[in-house]
């Protein structure tokens, strides 16, 4: 995860309006990171889902506690004005600053470019989809309902006619490493290439 996180921090830290949050079920990761928004998810081994869910009620304003120190915390009005959530999971390693920053501008210029129209921007490379992800938040309400370990996959489903895309340049990128097996795997072809 430390990579992922340090590619996101990275990516957005020209920018004034981007806040990272980093959701997790252990206490010890957040504990090692002060400088974003903390968010224990103690049901995030019951899915993805879960962890979905403890963000959003973080952007939403409910207070949540940053351990480190010891204060309560409100992030903005995440309702009025033209605000989008990233997803980006921890088991996508390879992620590039470039990826996340274009993801971004596209949604800096969705309003503008589509009218509105577009609420989902995704991440894809020759044609497969993948993560990360951006939701717009008039589609909280919708990610709220998730459960289990869909993920955004029922939302995107539903909103299919309102997505756009930011394509990558290497399918390394949308590498998903979820066992032992996956990061030997990534290993094989990081030595290969």
């Amino acid at each position: 995860y430390e990579y992922g996180l340090n590619t996101l921090k990275e990516a957005v830290k020209d920018r004034t309006d981007c806040e990272i949050l980093l959701v997790s079920q252990y206490p010890n990761i957040l504990q090692a990171h002060p400088e974003v928004v903390c968010v224990y998810s103690p049901k995030s081994t019951e899915g993805l889902s879960w962890s979905i869910r403890a963000g959003i009620e973080c952007v939403l304003g409910r207070e949540q506690k940053r351990e480190q120190q010891q204060e309560y915390r409100r992030l903005p009005d995440w309702q009025e004005g033209d605000h989008w959530l990233l997803f980006l999971t921890a088991d996508q390693p390879l992620v590039e600053k470039e990826t996340i920053q274009n993801l971004l501008l596209q949604a800096d210029n969705a309003e503008r470019l589509t009218s509105g129209k577009t609420r989902i921007i995704r991440a894809r490379y020759a044609g497969k989809e993948g993560s990360p992800v951006l939701f717009h938040a008039s589609l909280i309400p919708e990610l709220q309902q998730l459960s289990g370990d869909e993920g955004g996959r029922s939302v995107i489903r539903a909103h299919r006619e309102e997505m756009a895309f930011v394509d990558v340049e290497e399918e390394r990128q949308m590498a998903d490493v979820d066992t032992v097996e996956d990061l030997e795997k990534l290993e094989q072809r990081k030595e290969d290439l």
